[in-house]
């Protein structure tokens, strides 16, 4: 009985072999580079969104609807904070994922932080009158 299970030839051939195989394993870390044209990208929608930000807020400060002292903050505030969580998550996505171009995060993060000055620069102005 035990002579059943011991074969002292070859290995069986035919539609007994195995048709699995192991897959080739992935790289560690693939660099990817960031193209400074993505990066423009990237900073031209975040100014844009940073751009339609303002002249809202100017617009309804200007406006004779809406002309209450503090206006200007009031519109400004929600937009800034929308702005800043989406440019930040979407940036930081678009950093990490490893299928994503990696500039156009670079553009978003760095953009922001230049409507931000900007932002900042115009509100000084519109606010110290």
């Amino acid at each position: 009985m035990e002579d059943l299970f011991v074969s002292d030839g070859p290995p069986p051939r035919g539609p007994f072999e195995s048709e699995w195989t192991v897959p080739l394993p992935r790289p560690a870390h693939v660099m990817r580079p960031i193209r400074p044209a993505s990066v423009a990208i990237g900073a031209g929608i975040a100014l844009a969104g940073q751009a339609v930000a303002i002249g809202l807020g100017l617009f309804g400060m200007t406006s004779e609807r809406f002309n209450p002292p503090g206006t200007y903050i009031i519109i400004e505030l929600p937009l800034q904070v929308g702005l800043m969580y989406g440019s930040l998550i979407v940036g930081a996505n678009w950093v990490s994922r490893p299928h994503l171009d990696r500039g156009i995060g670079v553009g978003l993060l760095g953009g922001w932080l230049l409507g931000v000055a900007g932002f900042l620069a115009v509100s000084a102005t519109v606010l110290g009158r």
